[in-house]
């Protein structure tokens, strides 16, 4: 299902705090309660970079899938 932002960005936080030097890469595709883009993220160690993609936007018939 839709994820709420507000609670990923806070269990990213505390992932990246407590096990950031264990993470070798992490990367995929979030769905968002409420957005219709869909939300790209990758992150090496305790670097993450995440953002809403304005080029790839959910299709209505389209299953809403995290990955």
């Amino acid at each position: 299902g839709d994820v709420n932002l507000q609670d990923l960005q806070n269990w990213v936080g505390d992932l990246l705090a407590d096990k950031g030097a264990d993470i070798f890469r992490m990367k995929g595709v979030i769905s968002v309660s409420h957005a219709s883009q869909r939300f790209v993220y990758q992150g090496v160690h305790m670097i993450l970079q995440g953002m809403f993609d304005e080029d790839h936007v959910w299709g209505t018939d389209e299953i809403r899938q995290s990955k």
